[in-house]
């Protein structure tokens, strides 16, 4: 398709082609393989007869190969064959490119043999995202030499854990949210590799700051104590705090960190209300004079 030929008759005065052409010659650019007649007539006998003549089309037939997927950010190569020369919708020329879209897309070739005839052929390059991770140091990212911290990660399938220094590796698949409680003894960078099923994956770095400290009244020798009942709670609970005549603060944290709630301490008992919140784990802070004094776990159920 594309390219025409002229057919030719012989052998008569008079033509007639059923192209309607009326000469010995005629152009034809045939689409599909097609079958021309012509009547030749001798002017002198008045005698007449017809000749057939098939044209066929030389189509090439076009392949691509490509991955039926890539993720985000990666690249795709695409290879085309069935013919001599390939000029490809992104302009580019010659059988193979690479390309890397951002969004699922389309890509067509078109490709010509050496009779000059061409085809085409059109691939779609799936565009898969990769995660979005989130990765928190709880209760934060700060502990005491001895200390624990929960490291919690989500938004992917499967996680992988390294740090340095160290050489943790802890490999979690099958998972929406993983947490992994650590105890450093120097400060250290957790690297959190999450991937979805197809192989998709982001990566988060948590940095822990392990300080050099007895406890917590090292820091605060005033901090008041307090008692968090009841625990579990269905929503409401009590925080019993001991004045000690400093501003004292109480915050709520979710699993993912999100500071949720945030109130004064008025009265030696705090009341606090997480029945419009989900189900699960918080964290209670309290501050006196802006310092952290005491970090507990609480959880909704």
């Amino acid at each position: 398709p594309g390219v025409s030929t002229t057919l030719t008759a012989s052998g008569a005065n008079t033509y007639s082609w059923s192209t309607s052409a009326t000469t010995s010659l005629t152009v034809v650019n045939p689409t599909v393989a097609s079958t021309y007649s012509v009547v030749g007539t001798d002017s002198v006998t008045g005698c007449s007869s017809t000749a057939t003549t098939a044209v066929t089309i030389d189509t090439p037939t076009i392949s691509i190969s490509s991955p039926a997927s890539i993720c985000s950010g990666t690249i795709a190569p695409l290879t085309a064959s069935g013919a001599n020369t390939y000029t490809w919708s992104t302009a580019s020329t010659g059988s193979a490119i690479a390309v890397s879209p951002t969004v699922t897309s389309s890509y067509s070739v078109t490709g010509t043999n050496t009779t000059g005839c061409l085809g085409t052929q059109t691939v779609q390059v799936i565009v898969n995202p990769n995660p979005t991770l989130t990765a928190v140091a709880l209760p934060q990212a700060s502990v005491c030499t001895g200390n624990i911290f929960t490291l919690t990660v989500n938004g992917a399938a499967n996680y992988t854990i390294y740090s340095n220094p160290g050489s943790i590796a802890v490999n979690s698949p099958s998972v929406t949210m993983f947490s992994a409680s650590y105890s450093p003894t120097v400060s250290t960078t957790y690297s959190v590799v999450g991937s979805y099923t197809n192989n998709c994956a982001s990566s988060k770095t948590v940095a822990v700051t392990v300080l050099s400290c007895v406890g917590i009244n090292e820091f605060n020798p005033s901090a008041a104590f307090i008692n968090i009942y009841p625990n579990p709670t269905n929503g409401m609970f009590t925080v019993a705090v001991e004045q000690t005549g400093n501003t004292v603060e109480l915050e709520v944290y979710n699993i993912l960190g999100v500071l949720i709630k945030k109130q004064s301490a008025g009265s030696e008992k705090i009341t606090a209300n997480l029945q419009d919140e989900a189900n699960g784990v918080y964290f209670v802070k309290l501050l006196e004079n802006g310092k952290i004094t005491h970090v507990a776990r609480i959880v909704k159920q």
